[in-house]
């Protein structure tokens, strides 16, 4: 499966998701692309009418979204793909030494801080770190 993103748009409050589609050497802009699914793969199709919308974004708040990555309530995890924990989800976990706990998930080097730590059945999205 493709994994779906989450950034705020340039002048805006509230955050998109969609596929990232990242700066390119005619296009200094990075953008979520929202209006179609993995079997479009980020083109209009003619034959399902698939309507796209590029919309430009922040890249400081971009994060990811994984399959699996949810919380005890069924909502989807963000982690930051910033070092700074920008636009990363605030969950509140128990940790695998029976601490309550709370931090910003981020994805440095293919590993999600602090995922392996929590229980998934404990884990609760709290906010975004912004």
């Amino acid at each position: 499966m493709i994994p779906i993103y989450r950034a705020k748009p340039f002048g805006a409050d509230e955050w998109v998701e969609g596929y990232y589609l990242p700066h390119t050497m005619w296009d200094k802009y990075h953008y979520i692309v929202e209006g179609f699914d993995e079997y479009t793969c980020g083109y209009p199709c003619e034959e399902t009418n698939a309507l796209v919308n590029e919309i430009r974004i922040d890249v400081a708040t971009l994060a990811i979204h994984l399959p699996g990555m949810e919380d005890a309530n069924g909502h989807k995890i963000f982690a930051s793909l910033n070092s700074d924990g920008k636009g990363g989800d605030i969950v509140n976990y128990i940790d695998n030494e029976g601490r309550d706990s709370e931090s910003t998930v981020t994805y440095n080097e293919l590993v999600i801080c602090p995922f392996e730590y929590m229980q998934p059945s404990y884990v609760k999205i709290v906010g975004i770190y912004e």
